[in-house]
């Protein structure tokens, strides 16, 4: 379910920074996981582990790759 994961993500971005960040980044992450899912193995076996680690792993590369694209857009 990393919709559910991409939405909390923006949420806390949202808030940390104070200022809205677009909702349809949130679609962007999602698709961008899936993407990468279905071609690397890596990431896969990363997603896919155990009890919450898997879940860590997918919101650690959420706020990395959200922190890159705002910084790309020049979003403060």
């Amino acid at each position: 379910m990393p919709w559910v994961i991409a939405d909390s993500v923006i949420a806390e971005a949202s808030r940390f920074l104070n200022k809205p960040i677009p909702l349809i980044w949130a679609d962007w992450l999602d698709e961008r996981a899936e993407r990468i899912y279905a071609r690397n193995t890596h990431f896969r076996r990363l997603i896919r582990r155990k009890d919450e680690t898997g879940r860590n792993y997918l919101y650690r590369f959420f706020r990395h790759w959200l922190a890159s694209r705002m910084k790309r857009e020049r979003v403060p």
